[in-house]
């Protein structure tokens, strides 16, 4: 998942289009996508910033297919336009081949799997605008077949998640943008890469108070990120994983414990992502806070394999009962 920021993510917009009006037609156009996208395939779509290198550099995913882009080339929108709707309608056809606003992609001309054509249009290149509502039926059009092929979201595409960018758009049009309904890219999931060493120069604080209905601690997402990072998904205590009991709903679910606890903790106070937190199933957790001060790690492990023991006594003792 990116951590861009909201700001950032704005800048990132003003750079691509600097002219408000026209981008905020843009954004208009990128929520209209997201809504498609969402009704088509809602548990499949993503949004996600590359680097200013890309040609296609904020981009709407459905599947492996990338369906929507503010490009890289200044004022231009990349649209994969349904073919096979194309071909049915020779008006259309004669119409985007004759357009100076639209210029097919050079190096990436089509997806071959769903068969499209793809391009940059240029809204303020297009003073009729004649042309846009044909590529913006063709777009969904597409968008809806790939719903209808039932595909995943690609991983790079859960990686590079930006969820800043549906942010930045309900600010910036006041309305209603849906977010994708993948749990691996939900709020209870953090977005994992391969497992990197964490510098010894890093610093996370928590425990800044913030003013809600009562006072509560802050915990820092950041930390809670490079614990998992260094630790996995495996609970520290019973050492299971929730995905391998609930399947896919329940990958990468975890709460990270604070081996000292957030009561304690005062303003400022210096978090070490691997010597402070542990990742913890939901049920060790629930155990851990049943005392004050909580039961330790090693104590609800204890607990664990008292109960196993006494389990295998038992057993032993029907069977021997049994005979």
């Amino acid at each position: 998942m990116s951590t861009l920021s909201v700001s950032e993510v704005k800048q990132r917009f003003e750079k691509l289009c600097p002219e408000r009006t026209l981008r905020l037609r843009y954004l208009r156009l990128f929520a209209e996508a997201i809504e498609h996208a969402h009704h088509h395939a809602p548990d499949a779509w993503a949004v996600v910033v590359l680097p200013t290198s890309s040609k296609r550099e904020i981009r709407l995913t459905v599947g492996n297919f990338v369906v929507f882009a503010v490009a890289g080339k200044r004022g231009k929108l990349w649209f994969p336009l349904d073919l096979k709707e194309l071909k049915a309608s020779p008006r259309s056809e004669m119409l985007l081949n004759g357009a100076q606003s639209w210029e097919q992609d050079p190096d990436y001309p089509e997806f071959k799997r769903i068969r499209s054509q793809n391009g940059f249009y240029s809204l303020g290149a297009d003073p009729s605008e004649k042309l846009l509502p044909i590529l913006r039926e063709l777009n969904f059009a597409f968008i809806k077949r790939i719903g209808k092929r039932k595909y995943k979201l690609d991983q790079r595409s859960r990686d590079a998640y930006t969820p800043t960018v549906i942010a930045f758009l309900r600010q910036e049009l006041d309305q209603s943008i849906p977010e994708p309904q993948i749990q691996s890219i939900s709020t209870t999931k953090i977005d994992m890469a391969l497992p990197e060493e964490i510098s010894k120069t890093e610093v996370f604080y928590e425990g800044a108070r913030k003013q809600i209905s009562v006072n509560a601690y802050e915990r820092n997402r950041v930390a809670r990120r490079k614990c998992l990072e260094h630790y996995g998904f495996q609970c520290a205590v019973c050492a299971h994983d929730m995905s391998e009991t609930y399947g896919t709903v329940a990958e990468q679910l975890i709460h990270v414990h604070h081996l000292k606890p957030l009561r304690e903790i005062k303003e400022g106070y210096q978090v070490d992502p691997i010597q402070d937190l542990r990742p913890v199933c939901p049920n060790c957790h629930a155990v851990i806070h049943r005392r004050k001060p909580p039961y330790t790690i090693e104590e609800v492990k204890g607990f664990l394999e008292a109960a196993k023991q006494a389990h295998q006594k038992l057993r032993i003792q029907e069977l021997n009962n049994a005979e």
